[in-house]
């Protein structure tokens, strides 16, 4: 939360609180949350999320401005036709105080899906 506060751009955060279960599941509270978003794109993200720049939501816009076709990203991701270590391309995360994992250095085509509904 300290890092969603520090952000140099905009954003329209909307806070999903399931502590007394007035969603069925996750899929049902990201639905509900996603139906109230205005913005240009929706990013759904844990509350123990860090950004580990403040320039991080306008980074990834432009990113995302910037690809013609895009349907669904993500910041982290399995890589088609590998297995075990070498498809989890996972991003860097920082934890328990130490950054952990490898940059993603670009724009990768992961595996395609259809979503009809998060429920």
């Amino acid at each position: 939360m300290r890092s969603l506060g520090i952000q140099t751009s905009p954003y329209e955060p909307i806070f999903i609180d399931n502590r007394r279960g007035r969603f069925r599941s996750a899929a049902e509270a990201l639905n509900h949350g996603g139906a109230k978003a205005t913005g240009k794109y929706i990013m759904f993200v844990h509350q123990d999320v860090e950004f580990i720049s403040d320039s991080w939501l306008g980074d990834a816009e432009k990113l995302l401005d910037s690809i013609a076709d895009l349907g669904i990203a993500g910041v982290a991701g399995i890589s088609r036709g590998k297995s075990g270590n070498a498809a989890q391309e996972k991003n860097v995360i920082k934890s328990m105080g130490r950054m952990w994992g490898q940059h993603i250095k670009e724009t990768v085509e992961k595996l395609t899906f259809l979503v009809r509904s998060f429920v």
